[in-house]
C-alpha cells in the first residue's frame, strides 16, 4: 500500500526561487528530532521532502525552488553540482532536493521500517518521473558535519547501490519489476510505426522498463532528436505514442518530460 503523502504550506522565507532551477540529485539528512516530532521549515533550516516516523511523507518546498538544507559544498563536490547565481543559497541546495528524515540519532535512534519503505516508495516515483538521479548524504558534501550524515543510515536497506562518483543511485529490483519481455520483443512493438529502436540507447533502456513494468510507453512516433530542457542543458528526446523521452547529455539522467493524451499529440520535431 502506497504511503500517506500530505502537502504543507511554508513560508516564503523558507526557499529561495530561480528561474529554471537545475534538479540534479537528492540530498538526505536527519532532523535530529526525535521520532514522532514534526519540525516545520523554516528560514535557513527547510527541505523539499520530510519522512515521519509512522512513514507518512510530508511534501513542504516546491521542488522549483531551492530548499535551506545544506550549508555547504566544500567536503566533496560531485560532477552534477553545480554553481549558485549569486551564491543566494549553497551549490548543493541549488542543485538538488533535499530529503529530511524525522529521527534523533543522538538519542540512538535510526530510520523505522515504514520511513524505510516510504524513502524506497519516493524513489522509485522520481525515477519512473526523472529517470536515475543520485542520492548523497549530508555529511559526504558539508565539512560542518559529520561524514557519516544521516547517522544510523542503510543505504543498501533503503535499495541503494554504493556511492560512485556520481552520488548513489536507487533502481528498481527484478523481484520487484520481473522481465516479463525480451529486448527483442519489445523493439519489434515499439518498430511498428516504421522507426528503428536502439535497445542500446538509454531512451531505450528506459521505455523496455517502462513496458515491463506495465507504464507502457506506446510504438516509437520519431527517431533521436536535439531539443532544449526548461533548465537550458542540450538534451536528446524521442516520442513514442503515448509518452516523450529525454536522455540529459550533461547528467546521464533519462525520464518522462511528457504524457501524449492522444496518438499524434506529441511535440513537432
Amino acid at each position: 500500500m502506497p504511503p500517506t503523502v500530505l502537502q504543507l504550506a511554508t513560508p516564503a522565507s523558507a526557499s529561495t526561487p530561480f528561474p529554471n532551477r537545475p534538479v540534479r540529485g537528492i540530498t538526505l539528512h536527519h532532523t535530529a528530532t526525535p521520532h514522532g516530532s514534526l519540525p516545520l521549515s523554516k528560514r535557513g533550516a527547510s527541505w523539499q521532502v520530510k519522512f515521519g516516523s509512522d512513514g507518512t511523507i510530508y511534501l513542504e518546498v516546491p521542488r522549483e525552488r531551492a530548499a535551506h538544507t545544506t550549508g555547504a559544498t566544500d567536503r566533496w563536490r560531485p560532477p552534477w553540482v553545480v554553481p549558485c547565481p549569486g551564491g543566494a543559497v549553497s551549490d548543493c541546495n541549488y542543485s538538488s532536493e533535499g530529503w529530511e528524515i524525522v529521527y534523533a540519532p543522538q538519542n540512538g535512534e535510526v530510520p523505522t521500517d515504514a520511513q524505510y519503505a516510504s524513502i524506497r516508495w519516493l524513489a522509485e516515483q522520481r525515477y519512473a518521473q526523472y529517470g536515475p538521479q543520485p542520492f548523497i548524504g549530508h555529511g559526504e558534501v558539508d565539512l560542518s558535519k559529520w561524514l557519516t550524515e544521516p547517522h544510523g543510515f542503510d543505504w543498501q536497506r533503503a535499495g541503494f547501490g554504493q556511492r560512485g562518483v556520481q552520488g548513489r543511485f536507487w533502481t528498481p529490483s527484478q523481484e520487484e519489476y520481473p522481465v516479463n519481455a525480451t529486448d527483442d520483443e519489445i523493439k519489434a512493438y515499439m518498430e511498428q510505426f516504421g522507426f528503428g529502436a536502439n535497445m542500446a540507447t538509454a531512451i531505450m533502456q528506459r521505455a523496455a522498463l517502462a513496458y515491463r513494468r506495465d507504464e507502457n510507453p506506446g510504438p516509437l512516433m520519431s527517431d533521436e532528436y536535439p531539443a532544449t530542457s526548461p533548465e537550458g542543458d542540450n538534451v536528446i528526446r524521442q516520442n513514442f505514442s503515448a509518452r516523450v523521452c529525454q536522455y540529459n547529455l550533461a547528467t546521464g539522467g533519462v525520464g518522462w518530460v511528457e504524457v501524449v493524451k492522444e496518438l499524434g499529440g506529441y511535440p513537432p520535431i
